[in-house]
């Protein structure tokens, strides 16, 4: 089955987003990403010119998703009930990224950059 430019493009944000937060911009190649997104290189290069391209994209998109998150919320209510709310949903949401964050996380501690 054919996927659209557009599920490619939010596939590449996808992959690069969770390969840019393990590892770091300098540390990902196009080459990782492309076969993180399940494309060739020249697909990746068809869609976002360069790495700074794909990193700039890849930024707008993760702040599109966050503040409609956040916009999703209602506001009524105590502070914590919402705070509680709000990261409950995240979690349920991005079950993935989570994981990823919860990992990437423990990495710091193991690394001794911050402690648990």
């Amino acid at each position: 089955m054919k996927r659209s430019k557009q599920q490619t493009r939010l596939r590449i944000l996808d992959a690069a987003f969770g390969l840019f937060w393990r590892q770091g911009f300098l540390r990902v190649s196009m080459n990782e990403i492309a076969a993180r997104a399940g494309i060739t290189k020249r697909a990746l290069y068809q869609h976002f010119p360069s790495k700074d391209d794909l990193m700039a994209m890849t930024l707008a998109h993760s702040s599109k998703l966050a503040i409609e998150r956040l916009r999703a919320f209602p506001r009524a209510g105590e502070p914590g009930a919402f705070i509680d709310s709000f990261f409950a949903d995240l979690s349920r949401a991005t079950g993935r990224l989570a994981s990823e964050v919860e990992d990437g996380l423990w990495e710091l501690v193991a690394a001794g950059i911050v402690t648990a």
